[in-house]
């Protein structure tokens, strides 16, 4: 009877084990489904949504928790990359085009150029307008 018994705790143990082997790749599916929602809405939104409270609720999550999935995958809090995805943007539209400075604060939705000026300046190290001068520079060379 005890050798039942045994056999039968065994099962248990690995029917345990398997559901849990199949929940934890459940999780995984569903974090990567998740980088990926959060990577198209990025796209979509960078320009007008720049907190991580958008994306967390269009996700149906925290904002901690997209924080910490982010940067479990890329070493980078979503928050960063929500900065990083509009950087690069502005900076493209300073390097390809004579868009003034003002029209591309009201573009991404700053309350001022001068606030546009400072978030630049305080992320690149450089006035818009000095990196626009040296993209023309470097357009120049090529």
């Amino acid at each position: 009877m005890s050798k039942a018994i045994e056999d039968q705790s065994i099962k248990k143990n690995k029917i345990k084990i398997l559901e849990d082997e199949l929940h934890s790749e459940h999780i995984r599916k569903e974090a990567h489904l998740t980088v990926g929602h959060f990577f198209e809405l990025l796209e979509d939104h960078f320009a007008t949504r720049k907190t991580i409270e958008f994306y967390a609720v269009q996700l149906d999550t925290t904002s901690n928790k997209l924080n910490k999935l982010i940067k479990s995958y890329f070493g980078f809090s979503a928050t960063e990359l929500i900065k990083i995805r509009l950087l690069i943007a502005i900076k493209k539209d300073l390097a390809t085009t004579e868009t003034s400075i003002n029209m591309l604060a009201k573009k991404y939705l700053f309350s001022s150029a001068s606030a546009f000026n400072r978030i630049f300046t305080l992320y690149t190290g450089m006035a818009p307008t000095r990196f626009r001068a040296l993209a023309y520079n470097i357009n120049l060379i090529k």
